[in-house]
């Protein structure tokens, strides 16, 4: 059902999985075909009125914010069974930081502002801390399936 994405950093460029893809990011450039990667995926299935430029960015904080936040294996995982894809990222990081309050941070502070855009672009996002440790983001994106021709 799910296929595994073989994520490389060299050689040619990674093809972009349709469901499921775990990677371990080592530099830039491999970041970088992996977000291309995605990019064309969606620019193949979604509808022409789609915001894939907002799925991108999107994508490239919650990657970039893996790389940066939680090094090590993180597992993106594409849901696509509706009209809207779902993107669920979990990682073994740290977790999210909380607030005072001990609610997670607002976005909007020095080492937010990647969740913030990730959260002004979304349909809808829900994020938070595992229970054996890691985070996880589920987002929405704003992207339509693209209506099958007969």
């Amino acid at each position: 059902m799910f296929e595994q994405a073989d994520v490389r950093t060299s050689g040619p460029e990674p093809v972009f999985s349709p469901s499921e893809w775990a990677v371990e990011i080592h530099d830039v450039h491999q970041a970088t075909r992996i977000r291309r990667a995605f990019r064309d995926y969606l620019m193949r299935y979604a509808a022409p009125e789609s915001d894939v430029a907002a799925a991108e960015l999107i994508f490239g904080e919650l990657l970039g914010n893996v790389v940066r936040y939680a090094p090590g294996p993180a597992l993106f995982r594409l849901h696509w069974h509706g009209a809207r894809p779902k993107l669920l990222v979990t990682d073994g990081g740290p977790g999210f930081a909380r607030t005072p309050e001990g609610s997670l941070g607002d976005g909007v502070a020095e080492q937010g502002r990647g969740l913030a855009l990730v959260r002004a672009f979304a349909v809808r996002l829900i994020m938070g801390n595992r229970k054996d440790g890691g985070a996880y983001v589920s987002v929405v994106l704003p992207v339509r399936r693209r209506q099958a021709t007969a």
